[in-house]
């Protein structure tokens, strides 16, 4: 299942779900964390939109973005308000794919993993743009309830997502 940073920690807490995959820390005292990924994060644009010149030309810029709780829309919302900016039109995404398409369209601007928009770069059908050091990183995390045993199962996987995440390019593993 998919879900937003806080609708997943809600589902471990409530034993919906025995884990998620969850971007940022948190601080509960019920969860426990696993660090897997840390990566960096770029802003996109169709590539047939014109540049971006600067910050303030994304005023009138639709701004892609996930449902509230999501720590990429977060990080996007504050960076733009700290700044003074204040987008016309935000369209909300529950799909990664649609937010994409939507981009690759023209239709919008939005914060996506280096690693996704490394691939539609190379196709030609975005640009990227550097984020500041305050909104650039991202990790990934794998959360459990804490008192909830570990299975042997649950290590399989774990360790099988650990080689996975190593074997990408453009990202660190913890």
């Amino acid at each position: 299942m998919t879900g937003s940073t806080e609708e997943l920690v809600n589902d471990v807490l409530k034993y919906n779900l025995d884990g998620a995959f969850i971007t940022d820390p948190i601080d509960h005292p019920k969860i426990i964390q696993e660090p897997l990924i840390e990566e960096e994060l770029v802003l996109i644009i169709g590539a047939s939109h014109p540049p971006i010149q600067t910050l303030k030309d994304l005023k009138r810029r639709t701004i892609l973005i996930f449902r509230s709780g999501c720590t990429y829309r977060t990080k996007l919302e504050q960076w733009l308000r700290e700044e003074g900016i204040f987008p016309l039109k935000k369209v909300e995404f529950g799909t990664i794919e649609g937010m994409l398409g939507c981009v690759k369209a023209g239709l919008g601007v939005a914060l996506v993993s280096k690693s996704i928009a490394t691939q539609l770069e190379k196709s030609e059908f975005i640009t990227c743009y550097s984020v500041p050091e305050k909104y650039k990183h991202v990790t990934t995390i794998f959360i459990r309830r804490d008192d909830i045993p570990v299975s042997n199962a649950l290590n399989k996987f774990l360790k099988a997502t650990k080689e996975c995440f190593k074997d990408l390019d453009m990202t660190n593993s913890l």
